[in-house]
């Protein structure tokens, strides 16, 4: 494994090692939830710039073809 550490990483690993608890700290299971209790739509998440121009590219797209359609049943009604 390739672990990068900065400066301030390296002198704080250097700190904790050289306490004496340095063998009895609790273990990190790695099982937090970002989500607070049992409401999973909690959690609050903005688009990237990019996927706000997909989606408006998408919404474009569809709108066309909707449109297209309108069109095409109408020149069949006349």
């Amino acid at each position: 494994m390739i672990v990068l550490v900065n400066k301030r990483q390296e002198e704080e690993l250097e700190k904790l090692s050289k306490e004496k608890d340095r063998f009895k700290r609790d273990i990190d299971q790695g099982k937090k939830s970002i989500v607070k209790g049992n409401d999973l739509f909690s959690v609050s998440s903005v688009p990237e710039p990019e996927e706000w121009a997909l989606i408006i590219v998408v919404m474009f797209i569809l709108s066309a073809v909707s449109y297209k359609k309108r069109q095409e049943k109408k020149g069949m009604r006349a």
